[in-house]
């Protein structure tokens, strides 16, 4: 049980560090096309950062619980981030 355990939190670990790094790009592009006065386009890219972000504290937070599970101790993230849950395709 603990192997199965510790594979979904490498997995949770892994997708957490990809939607941090899309976060930053879709972040850097916003900079970009606010510099360049098109807000429309740099406000998207910052929506788009934001679900990134999201993301990846969901999978963080869900690594986490299975790390409290083993010392027996239970998450205080997890009521926090259930009631914005939302699921990327990419993750499952």
């Amino acid at each position: 049980m603990a192997l199965e355990t510790r594979r979904s939190a490498e997995h949770h670990h892994t997708f957490a560090a990809h939607h941090h790094e899309q976060a930053a790009r879709h972040h850097h592009e916003a900079a970009k096309h606010f510099q360049n006065d098109d807000h429309a386009h740099a406000a998207h890219q910052a929506q788009i950062a934001y679900a990134h972000t999201r993301r990846a504290i969901r999978h963080s937070n869900q690594a986490a619980e299975y790390y409290t599970e083993l010392d027996g101790r239970t998450s205080s993230n997890s009521k926090d981030t259930e009631a914005s849950e939302f699921w990327c395709r990419a993750c499952l």
